[in-house]
């Protein structure tokens, strides 16, 4: 998994990035949530950091 930056409109913002090279849907809804109502580029990069934590800690666990 991996954080994306993309340029849209002039404003960067982030997508989390599976191992196939697809962005992870329920990631890329809710930042997409967090900039329709206003949140900071820095609070979208940092929650899409977090968030790439998160999913990889939940992958790890579904393979023990």
């Amino acid at each position: 998994m991996k954080v994306q930056e993309v340029l849209i409109n002039d404003r960067k913002r982030y997508l989390l990035i599976d191992g196939d090279n697809k962005p992870v849907v329920p990631v890329l809804r809710f930042l997409k949530y967090l900039d329709n109502i206003g949140k900071a580029e820095n609070t979208l990069k940092s929650y899409c950091h977090y968030l790439k934590f998160y999913f990889q800690f939940l992958n790890e666990k579904e393979r023990d």
